[in-house]
């Protein structure tokens, strides 16, 4: 974002590495706190010059003895109030006198029940024993000199600690950001309130203006924008804020490669309609796309090929509308699962990630969640249709379709399939309260009977989720009638052989199938 007359971000989170190091953010946004997420050199030469009034260092995958490992700076420690989670707090123990231990019994993973055993403690101020999220293979044995334990769990004696002599350092075995951990929040808001003394300074609404701001600063004077435009709440948002400060020149662009839902172009319309955008067109590329796509069954080689055909296609609209940049709905999620934020391992790769473009790319929501843009969405007076529209993934379809070539005819049959588990799903008043409903074909074929004929044909794997922020998810179990009613319907489309049910959550399972 362009630079403003506010001070400095109160708080600084150095990133090691974690997943979840921008839940942080968006988890401190959300309680009204702006922070700067820093990588450990950066964050080094930020503090070399400026004293922020409290510190976070994140998790990580990594371990303290590990060669690369990242490495939090240390020098003001006992200066500024410092709160290591996970490797954090295996970083805090190292360095300060204590012990580590690498023993398989106490490795966790998934929620644990926490134990509060220091009520005076300032971090756990009014915090009630509880579940929370734990994710580590080291642990600490033994805290540092003038150290004191804080929590446990059955399983790890040592599930937070603290100075114990004024010092504010704290550091916890934990994912306070997660919504795992049902008192995280409160955690937080005690380091951030109660121990660093900040005060609120952030409010959602302010996001419009600067966000007009920093497009506004960016762009040449009558410069045209391609707008990659999906109809999602991403790509809508951008549409509604940046449509009334760049008019004809933003240039909303949706690529049809068949890896739409049925309907989804007329929503598409809609969308566009209902963001003000006045200028919108959509290109056609379904047989280069499935030609291009051959005979692939690979989800990273899918997701390459998908977004090869969209480079080429926005590349030539652009040579063809004069445009010479390319807006897009990245979010923070989008980038740390694409491995290019914070050093974060890549899960996924995304086709509005490190596009091979001759534009100049754009990515105005690239701080934020999708519940932050859901809000503006709101603010921004956009329809519920756009608002609580869950998320699709760009290639659509064509990762929904898996262990199998991706052909026209599966894609129809998909697309059928995925209609009427929608439709069924809100027609039985399931629909409501979920993040995500996931309807995907498996290529590994399976008997079936029908009317007293063998068929052999696809099972279809149906997967609904619960989330905030798209980086944990919970699975929901629909009710025994809605799964009667789903497998009934789908089962009665032609090739459509059984239907399973996905309850796996995320971790381990990712949201989508691929």
């Amino acid at each position: 974002m362009p630079k403003s007359a506010v001070d400095f971000p109160q708080l600084v989170i150095v990133d090691l590495g974690s997943q979840y190091s921008h839940v942080i953010v968006r988890t401190l946004r959300e309680m009204g706190y702006r922070s700067a997420l820093l990588s450990p050199s950066k964050a080094e030469k930020l503090l070399s010059q400026y004293r922020p009034k409290g510190i976070i260092w994140s998790g990580g995958a990594a371990c303290v003895s590990d060669p690369g490992a990242p490495v939090p700076p240390k020098n003001y420690l006992g200066e500024i109030p410092v709160l290591g989670i996970c490797l954090g707090m295996q970083y805090l123990a190292t360095w300060l006198g204590g012990k580590l231990s690498k023993e398989i019994n106490r490795k966790e993973y998934g929620p644990r029940e926490a134990k509060i055993i220091a009520r005076t403690s300032p971090l756990f101020k009014n915090i009630p024993d509880g579940p929370v999220l734990c994710s580590h293979g080291d642990s600490v044995q033994k805290v540092p000199p003038k150290f004191h334990i804080t929590a446990v769990t059955d399983d790890c004696p040592i599930l937070a600690m603290e100075a114990a002599d004024g010092r504010p350092i704290y550091g916890v075995q934990f994912h306070p950001e997660v919504t795992v951990t049902t008192h995280g929040k409160l955690l937080l808001e005690n380091f951030v309130k109660v121990i660093c003394g900040c005060k609120k300074d952030w409010q959602p609404a302010n996001l419009i203006a600067s966000i007009r701001e920093e497009i506004l600063e960016t762009l040449p004077k009558n410069a045209k924008v391609l707008h990659g435009f999906s109809g999602g709440v991403d790509s809508t948002v951008i549409a509604a804020l940046l449509s009334p400060v760049l008019g004809n020149r933003l240039i909303g662009l949706t690529i049809d490669g068949c890896q739409f839902r049925a309907g989804e172009l007329d929503h598409i319309e809609a969308a566009a309609k209902s963001a003000g955008l006045k200028n919108h067109r959509t290109v056609k590329v379904c047989e280069e796309l499935i030609t291009a796509l051959g005979l692939t069954t690979d989800a990273e080689a899918k997701r390459r090929t998908f977004k090869s055909v969209y480079s080429h296609t926005i590349e030539r609209v652009g040579e063809e509308t004069g445009a010479t940049y390319f807006l897009q709905g990245t979010l923070a999620t989008d980038l740390i699962e694409a491995g290019q934020l914070g050093g974060a391992s890549l899960i996924k790769s995304h086709h509005n990630v490190g596009l091979p473009l001759n534009l100049t790319q754009l990515h105005p929501l690239r701080q934020l969640f999708k519940h932050e843009v859901r809000d503006l969405a709101r603010a921004l007076k956009l329809p519920p249709s756009v608002s609580e529209r869950m998320p699709f993934p760009g290639p659509g379809l064509l990762v929904r379709i898996f262990g199998v070539p991706v052909t026209q005819e599966r894609l129809e049959l998909l697309r059928r399939a995925d209609a009427i588990a929608e439709r069924i799903l809100k027609d039985n008043g399931a629909l409501a309260g979920l993040s995500q409903l996931v309807v995907a074909l498996c290529g590994a074929p399976t008997v079936g009977v029908k009317g007293d004929e063998r068929e052999y044909g696809h099972p279809v794997v149906v997967r609904a989720v619960k989330t905030v922020d798209f980086m944990t998810a919970e699975t929901i179990e629909l009710p025994p009638t809605v799964r009667r009613a789903l497998t009934e319907a789908l089962t009665q489309i032609p090739k459509i052989t059984r239907v399973f049910f996905d309850e796996t959550p995320k971790p381990p399972a990712t949201i989508e199938m691929e």
